[in-house]
């Protein structure tokens, strides 16, 4: 029988490599012969492009290679992959690279110029000359304008992203205290160490690529779609990431320019993102809207819980949703429930997800809803709503871990800070919420925020009943 492997002192394979600074990532790599490409980015948020001259890029000692939507077009496919995490469909954007004057976001990819060496290419690109024709965008989320506009998409992860148990509505204006707020959090970027970097070899007919990705193997299938050929003329290799956190998760249609190119100059090409570049092209967790509805009897029992979401999406690609009320339909035990989810098109770059997915904004919101409910009546936090956690049977959705509350909810609280008004007597209390996830802002109603304590016990949070005792 295996020794348990659980308190030992084990060997990391990576780590004499990594301490020692002999661990190779993508960009270190520089095979014979090798030239290297820079991306041209957009500076308009959304327009035409009027003018592009590539004349002075073009006569810089060491210039290969240019390519743009009217020199050298790239012959991209439109990549329809299913991605094995059932995040569901996803490439980088629905738009590949380069194939019209339109301009979706700043940052959108207009050129890309290859050259002897890295300074020669960083010099041409800067020389490529580009005017716009701007038109009127919205790039930082305005969620209420913008909610004619709003999307659904039926299914993320596998399940439906609306759900609805019992009267939501009907059971929040029955109960005696009730929160309901609105919780925002902005766009959050990976910024891992490691740029985003490839490096494109063909072999003969088959491709050779090294790339800083999490999905090496539907990477390698993506770009075989592509550059429309067979998956097995793509091998892609990835030993080390040099941070990831989701931002290199998904095929980014670059990667087809780095290839291409490459295959027109027959000689491998490298291709580093910037760190801008890294902001715009890497992906993102998109910013959200997120209403959150409580409503409990007299006794703290929960009768109703709302959970509604909105996520900022790119225009170019609205297939990635925020799924922040999943975690809320295992959280607590509820006579009725309602989680909705929408996808709001902005004119931003493509998002993508980030640590918890999906669970971490949405904790975010759910959780300031219930210290909002929690704190104004007196509760110590954390001792009615750990008893509230789901056990097996209760509320929707599967159960949740039960050694996992109590470490959770010690982490929540060392991570938000709420500043509540006290009401006077009969009135609502109102307050505004800050952490580290976002801001939020919204109105409790409760009788028990004036002290009383019904039936002897102490004053309630969101759920159970605490005895004299607690």
């Amino acid at each position: 029988m295996n020794a348990p492997l659980v308190g030992q002192a084990l060997r990391r394979v990576e780590a004499r490599t990594k301490v020692t600074g002999a661990t190779r990532y993508a960009s270190d790599r520089l095979p014979h012969g090798c030239a290297h490409a820079v991306l041209v980015t957009a500076t308009v948020a959304k327009g035409r492009i009027a003018v592009l001259d590539t004349g002075a890029a073009r006569r810089v000692p060491g210039v290969l290679h240019v390519m743009t939507h009217k020199e050298r077009r790239p012959a991209i496919h439109p990549v329809v992959l299913e991605m094995e995490l059932t995040f569901g469909r996803r490439t980088h954007e629905d738009m590949p690279p380069l194939q019209g004057a339109d301009i979706h976001y700043s940052g959108q990819v207009v050129a890309m110029v290859t050259a002897e060496t890295p300074e020669a290419a960083r010099h041409a690109a800067s020389l490529v000359q580009v005017a716009y024709e701007a038109e009127p965008s919205t790039v930082v989320p305005d969620f209420t304008a913008a909610m004619p506009g709003a999307i659904h998409i039926p299914k993320v992860k596998g399940e439906d992203t609306d759900q609805v148990h019992g009267d939501p509505e009907t059971e929040l204006a029955a109960s005696a205290c009730t929160v309901d707020g609105l919780y925002t959090t902005p766009a959050e970027h990976h910024a891992a160490m490691e740029l985003h970097a490839k490096v494109a070899e063909w072999q003969g007919d088959s491709l050779v690529m090294h790339e800083a990705t999490q999905w090496v193997r539907g990477t390698g299938r993506a770009l075989a779609q592509a550059l429309g050929v067979p998956d097995d003329k793509v091998r892609l290799l990835n030993p080390f990431v040099g941070g990831g956190f989701g931002g290199k998760a998904y095929f980014r249609y670059d990667s087809a320019l780095c290839a291409i190119a490459a295959r027109d100059l027959g000689r491998p090409v490298k291709l580093v993102l910037s760190r801008e570049q890294v902001f715009v092209l890497g992906g993102a967790r998109p910013a959200t809207r997120q209403r959150v509805a409580l409503g409990a009897d007299a006794s703290g029992r929960l009768r109703a819980v709302i959970h509604d979401s909105w996520t900022a999406v790119s225009t170019v690609d609205t297939n990635y949703q925020e799924t922040c009320g999943y975690q809320t339909r295992q959280l607590y035990a509820t006579r009725a429930l309602r989680t909705t989810h929408r996808v709001v098109p902005f004119d931003i770059a493509s998002t993508c997800p980030m640590r918890a997915p999906g669970s971490g904004p949405g904790s975010f919101a759910v959780e300031s809803a219930m210290d909002r409910a929690g704190v104004p009546a007196g509760d110590r936090p954390g001792r009615a709503e750990a008893a509230q956690l789901r056990r097996a049977g209760a509320g929707h959705g599967p159960p949740v871990l039960p050694q996992a509350p109590a470490r959770l909810l010690r982490h929540r609280r060392r991570t938000h800070r709420l500043a509540v008004a006290q009401p006077a007597a009969g009135r609502p209390a109102r307050g505004r919420l800050a952490g580290r996830a976002g801001h939020g802002d919204g109105e409790l109603r409760c009788p028990a925020a004036q002290g009383a304590r019904p039936g002897g016990g102490a004053a309630r949070r969101d759920g159970a009943v605490l005895d004299g005792g607690e």
